[in-house]
């Protein structure tokens, strides 16, 4: 073969491979650059936010449980943390929508509540966001369904649905 066959074969071979590598680079960047934007995402059903662990007791984190808010809505705040569920029992309204926020202190951890179709990954470092109506009276177990480490099986919490009437 020519040469100057061969050189052309190269100089094709070597576009492709830098056009590929400036593709890498652009995608890349792009995905650091939404990765680093705080915002507000969907997964799977509920809303996940961003919040600072250092700065925990300045958010309504610092006094988890059941709160009622300006207008008249439930809002339950939970933490999961090594091998528990902050608050371990809680207490709701039956037919009332109560929108919970979840986040976790130290590892990944799962938050499921038995019967429902309640299913969080709980991220630290992430405040996921999930709005749902208890209908029935009773008490609803819930549990980490994320190995969280040795005492991941005891990992559970309650919340108690009361009748309202």
């Amino acid at each position: 073969m020519d040469h100057r066959m061969i050189e052309k074969y190269e100089k094709g071979w070597l576009y492709l491979a830098s056009l590929l590598i400036a593709l890498l680079v652009i995608i890349t960047i792009v995905n650091v650059v939404k990765s680093t934007i705080p915002s507000v995402t969907a997964h799977h059903g509920h809303e996940v936010r961003t919040i600072n662990l250092q700065n925990i007791a300045s958010t309504p984190f610092a006094t988890p449980g059941l709160k009622q808010n300006e207008m008249g809505q439930y809002e339950l705040y939970m933490i999961s943390m090594a091998f528990m569920f902050n608050p371990p029992e809680v207490k709701v309204p039956a037919g009332k929508p109560i929108t919970l926020y979840v986040t976790a202190t130290d590892v990944l951890h799962g938050l499921q509540i038995e019967n429902t179709n309640v299913n969080i990954q709980v991220i630290p470092g992430e405040v996921a966001k999930v709005t749902y109506t208890f209908k029935k009276a009773g008490t609803y177990r819930v549990g980490c369904n994320e190995y969280c480490g040795a005492g991941h099986a005891n990992m559970m919490s309650k919340i108690i649905v009361e009748d309202t009437k």
